[in-house]
């Protein structure tokens, strides 16, 4: 929603890269999203068909009813058979919601969905030299860190002194973290602890280029946690990948708590391998969904019976049954979906 299709595309090796590979390759992607938002449930969704070494949008729909009022649009490759009138024209290599985002009532949905963050922060981009920005968003591999940490001090200092006593709590000889201007550029510099020969207490600073990993791509997931509640919903949904990694496991106590935090005012997903990190039981065991490669397809379920059943008694946590290769996931039965409803279908 940010940014041309054909560029996010293109950014992934192309569409052959993204279709589905598995007993066949499919020459189709689809997704479809329901969402519950304030004016009420919808659906989004959209199809891409190959066409020769490219792509085309063969379908695109948007379904809701709010009011008891509906309102739609539908999109076959580049014709906009519904919609708002005057109708924008539509492009059959970009998404159509991208051009109507501005007009009511398809403006929630572009809202929530351009507003969504995933992450997987990068230590060398964070160590590097940073471009100044505006630091409203930080990038998906952090490579803005100093921008947004700028940002947050001065727009939302209660959640900039939030990141640095939850990086304090996962490196205790950190004591906080600011942007720090070298020429036009912008590095992070750190306040740590120290003593003395005598024994009595000293700060020191370190500039990022001399920190650790750990303490770099910690820093980086506590800030693509907490921008979302900082911004007062300006991130709708936050995605982190691994964010356990480079971690010492000392660390995870702070991590389930920043995360439990963020989750409070911001839809909050994140993978992980850790049975370390799963082995919190300040962590719901209704909120981990395993995951399953199952022939050429990977599937989400729940936690079956028995394992919920071992948890509830206290036998295990959700991470040693993962280290026991017994966190088995349950699926629901297939249902046959519509994935593009008709007109007047599923209201």
């Amino acid at each position: 929603m940010r940014h041309s299709l054909t560029d996010v595309i293109q950014e992934r090796g192309g569409f052959r890269e993204i279709r589905h590979r598995g007993v066949i390759v499919a020459g189709k992607v689809a997704i479809m999203l329901k969402l519950q938002l304030p004016a009420g449930t919808c659906a989004y969704g959209f199809q891409l068909d190959r066409r020769g070494a490219g792509y085309v949008v063969a379908k695109e729909v948007r379904l809701a009813r709010t009011k008891g009022k509906a309102h739609e649009f539908g999109v076959q490759e580049g014709t906009v058979t519904d919609g708002p009138r005057p109708r924008p024209p539509a492009d059959p290599t970009e998404l159509y919601l991208s051009r109507v985002g501005g007009i009511k009532p398809f403006d929630q949905v572009f809202q929530h969905l351009s507003s969504m963050a995933f992450y997987s922060p990068n230590v060398d981009r964070i160590r590097e030299l940073q471009a100044l920005d505006d630091g409203q968003r930080l990038k998906r591999d952090g490579s803005n860190l100093a921008s947004v940490l700028k940002q947050l001090d001065a727009s939302a200092p209660k959640w900039k002194a939030a990141v640095d006593e939850y990086l304090h709590a996962m490196a205790p000889q950190v004591l906080g973290v600011k942007p720090r201007a070298l020429g036009p550029k912008l590095t992070l510099q750190f306040l740590q602890s120290a003593r003395r020969r005598d024994g009595s207490a000293r700060q020191r600073t370190f500039l990022a280029e001399n920190m650790s990993d750990g303490a770099l791509r910690g820093l980086g997931v506590l800030v693509a946690l907490l921008q979302g509640p900082a911004g007062n919903g300006r991130t709708s949904l936050v995605g982190v990948e691994e964010p356990e990694l480079a971690l010492h496991t000392g660390a995870f106590g702070a991590l389930t708590d920043v995360l439990l935090e963020a989750s409070e005012s911001t839809q909050t997903m994140v993978t992980t391998h850790s049975t370390d990190l799963l082995d919190s039981k300040d962590l719901p065991y209704e909120c981990i969904y395993p995951v399953e490669l199952d022939g050429a397809a990977s599937r989400i379920g729940v936690l079956d019976e028995a394992c919920v059943e071992a948890i509830e008694e206290g036998d295990f946590t959700v991470g040693e049954l993962l280290g026991m290769g017994q966190a088995t996931p349950r699926f629901a039965a297939p249902q046959r979906r519509m994935l593009f409803p008709r007109r007047g279908a599923g209201r």
